[in-house]
């Protein structure tokens, strides 16, 4: 019994010997050492009277090494981030909350730079820029014809094929991954002979040139209100990446008879803003009819291909 005491004894003093050594701050007064004095400010006590002292220190300590600096040196940056917290607080330490509050605040404005770009874009390209891709990541499956779950059984008894797009549910949050999909899928290609017609055509030109930046707007209004994760928002936001080789136009059916229709460039994608209900959407992909029901309560894309 009094080995097992000692060994205890021992392993206690060992510990608190070690955690003094790692944080002792006996002769801080003394620093110059802008890492040492501002990892005591973070773990010293507020009311400990030695922070006043030291805060102007460190604040001094970093503007003169930002001042004799190479402007390429990365620890001016880290310096003057760091500038900045102890004007406002006592120490450099964040919370959970303020590191939260931070990479929504980032996301945000990435959003609002790749919507910028895109209204810029748009003005000299009828609102899209070539090869541009969707800073949303999301994962998906391809559905292949010919697979057994994936293929539809003609019951017409005619040659035709079909088969499930690529459909990809992504909720969007700076703190969130890909949420498990919730649409109702019946997402179907019926392969035609026809690549199109002169009338589609006409109407993707003319739903192109009713682009508007007002509409971009209201999607950026309604990303803030997603980053927000605002559940009183009646509004949300498809994305269509159209990977065929042909111009279409997507027409999205609300169970009430309201109909929105959004235009795609091949090899493109579109958003658009949407209120949450149950929808049929369809389009006609290089002579093939997409036809699909879904109930979109939250973010959605969806990726359409050419028939095969």
């Amino acid at each position: 019994m009094r080995k097992i005491l000692f060994v205890l004894f021992g392993l206690c003093f060992l510990s608190t010997s070690a955690q003094f050594k790692r944080k002792n701050y006996k002769h801080i007064m003394e620093s110059k050492s802008i890492y040492e004095i501002d990892a005591f400010l973070r773990d010293a006590h507020e009311d400990d009277p030695r922070r006043g002292i030291l805060k102007k220190r460190v604040i001094k300590l970093m503007k003169e090494y930002i001042k004799n600096a190479h402007p390429a040196d990365p620890r001016v940056k880290d310096f003057k981030d760091k500038i900045a917290i102890l004007n406002k607080k006592a120490s450099t330490k964040i919370t959970f909350e303020e590191m939260s509050a931070r990479i929504k605040k980032k996301k945000i404005e990435e959003y609002k730079a790749k919507l910028k770009a895109r209204i810029q874009a748009g003005q000299q390209n009828q609102g899209f820029a070539q090869n541009q891709k969707p800073s949303i990541r999301y994962q998906g499956s391809v559905y292949r014809p010919g697979a057994p779950s994936n293929v539809r059984k003609n019951t017409a008894g005619t040659d035709q094929q079909s088969y499930v797009d690529t459909d990809v549910e992504q909720a969007a949050t700076s703190v969130e991954t890909v949420r498990s999909r919730q649409a109702k899928q019946r997402n179907i290609y019926a392969r035609r002979g026809s690549r199109g017609s002169s009338s589609s055509e006409e109407e993707f030109n003319r739903l192109m040139s009713e682009q508007s930046i007002a509409k971009d707007q209201k999607t950026l209004e309604v990303l803030n209100k997603l980053f927000d994760n605002d559940p009183s928002s009646k509004d949300t936001i498809v994305l269509i990446e159209n990977k065929s080789d042909c111009n279409i136009v997507v027409v999205m059916e609300k169970n009430n008879g309201e109909e929105f229709k959004l235009p795609i460039p091949a090899n493109n994608e579109n958003t658009i803003v949407i209120p949450k209900g149950d929808y049929i959407l369809r389009s006609n992909v290089c002579g093939g009819t997409y036809s699909s029901e879904k109930t979109i309560n939250k973010s959605l894309i969806i990726a359409l291909n050419n028939p095969s």
